[in-house]
């Protein structure tokens, strides 16, 4: 199983790692006790994803909503659905499984596309929804997660591909039962329009950024812009722009030799210092603080 990995191309959209080459599904397990990982930025993926928090509580952030989501529960996330994910609780954990719509109907089927999954692309579908064991749809939902997290782990086993995919099929009617009764409601343009700000910050984060210059992206004068983002995300716009700076310099800082002012340039700080100051301020660490950590041996 995959653990602790976040790979997003500029574009903001997830570069999900498959459990098989060709079979599209993703399992994975986010696990919030390492001190270099507490948080889960935003992007999206053009799967469905389902996710079982198993320790502590987990905030889930998503078109302008925040769900807390405690330790046996679930989230439905919907596809290509801008979120983010941190923790409520020290070491907080969770699984998430994300699956391709062309894995659960092919969309030469159309018939039985309009009834699985076209409700999920309405312009006003439910962005997300809880479940949990209290409810029939949630307990079948919990225990889908659960067995396909134990079955991609069993490689040994002969058949465990199928026997993982047919998990998938038999808990989509829980899926539609839930989803159906959710009441709240999303925006598409408004997703898209955030998709269209993450993707811009991602990929000129090494540059000097101007609210101006990010609001012309999405056809918005910058004080709407500076609203609107604030409105889906919890986060200023440049308070975004600093945690993903960091991210970025955490990244340079366990993969490669580069000094702290080479980093510090590479990832937008204007200077050393004041990267280091921003670094420590997130972190509580400085940046050579935490390089050194990361090379110390584990305490077992």
């Amino acid at each position: 199983m995959i653990i602790n990995s976040l790979k997003v191309g500029k574009d903001s959209e997830e570069e999900l790692q498959r459990i098989l080459p060709g079979f599209p599904v993703s399992v994975y397990q986010t696990d919030f006790s390492r001190r270099d990982y507490q948080r889960v930025n935003w992007h999206w993926h053009d799967d469905f994803q389902l996710c079982c928090v198993t320790k502590g509580e987990v905030l889930f952030s998503a078109a302008g909503r925040g769900w807390n989501v405690p330790a046996g529960t679930g989230i439905f996330i919907n596809r290509r659905l801008a979120h983010m994910a941190e923790p409520r609780q020290p070491s907080s954990a969770y699984y998430c499984v994300d699956v391709s719509p062309e894995l659960l109907c092919p969309a030469a089927c159309e018939e039985l596309w309009a009834r699985m999954l076209a409700p999920f692309e309405e312009e006003e579908s439910a962005p997300c929804f809880l479940f949990d064991g209290s409810h029939p749809d949630g307990a079948r939902l919990m225990r889908a997660v659960h067995r396909i997290v134990s079955l991609s782990m069993e490689r040994e086993r002969p058949g465990w591909e199928q026997l993982l995919w047919g998990e998938l099929l038999m808990a989509w009617p829980a899926v539609l039962c839930c989803f159906r009764g959710e009441t709240s409601r999303g925006n598409a343009r408004s997703n898209e329009r955030l998709q269209m700000l993450l993707a811009y910050l991602n990929c000129h984060y090494s540059e000097k950024v101007s609210l101006r210059e990010a609001a012309e992206q999405v056809f918005l004068c910058p004080e709407e812009c500076a609203r609107f983002f604030k409105r889906m995300t919890g986060k200023t716009m440049f308070g975004y722009l600093m945690e993903y700076r960091i991210e970025r310099s955490m990244e340079l800082l366990g993969s490669t030799e580069f000094s702290a002012a080479e980093i510090a340039a590479q990832t937008g700080f204007s200077s050393q210092s004041y990267f280091t100051v921003c670094f420590r301020r997130q972190t509580g660490l400085t940046p050579n603080q935490y390089r050194k950590g990361l090379a110390a041996p584990a305490k077992i």
